[in-house]
């Protein structure tokens, strides 16, 4: 094996540098704010929430700062103030979190999607649970600092677990079976 070889292999994938995962973060809200149906409150899905958990999943607990940074400039992109970007950073950061942690400690999650458990444990933990936190503490801080700007927490809390739901269902999967560099097989081997 030649030593560049060696250098390649050893080294973190782009996507855990924080300043690309930054940058990915803002892009990837960019992307979910230009999808947004404003008239129902929220994006129709929101890739960053994706993107905070495969952080996690392939850079570990040392990306939690990113997603939250990420989230917090987001919020004061769009208009918010700091006290409510801050607990949007804290919503997104604490699902991640969540989620990684359940999936990681609880699952045995691995992160090549090839097995039922992994599939069904990051659909019900990652795609159905995890995202009723980030919804309700991002709706909670809504509805806090700007109550005129949807008065139905209901229609805004489901809109905002959607779009949530929805970007993790959309992006993440597709980044980790990426990262991993999973060969499709069609066999039904479930070891």
């Amino acid at each position: 094996m030649d030593v560049n070889e060696v250098n390649v292999a050893s080294r973190p994938p782009i996507l855990v540098n924080y300043f690309v995962a930054f940058l990915l973060y803002l892009g990837a809200a960019g992307i979910g704010l230009e999808m947004a149906l404003w008239q129902q409150f929220a994006p129709l899905i929101w890739p960053p929430a994706g993107l905070a958990l495969v952080l996690l999943m392939i850079g570990k607990l040392r990306m939690l700062p990113v997603v939250f940074l990420g989230a917090v400039t987001v919020r004061l992109f769009e208009g918010g103030g700091i006290p409510d970007a801050i607990l949007f950073g804290a919503g997104y950061s604490l699902t991640a979190f969540i989620s990684f942690w359940v999936l990681e400690k609880r699952f045995n999650f691995r992160s090549n999607l090839e097995r039922i458990i992994d599939v069904s444990a990051f659909l019900f933990v990652g795609v159905l649970l995890a995202p009723v936190l980030s919804a309700l503490i991002t709706t909670g801080a809504i509805r806090l600092f700007t109550p005129d700007f949807c008065p139905d927490f209901i229609e805004l809390f489901s809109v905002r677990w959607l779009s949530d739901a929805l970007g993790v269902m959309v992006l993440a999967p597709f980044l980790l079976v990426w990262h991993s560099q999973t060969r499709i097989n069609w066999r039904n081997d479930q070891g």
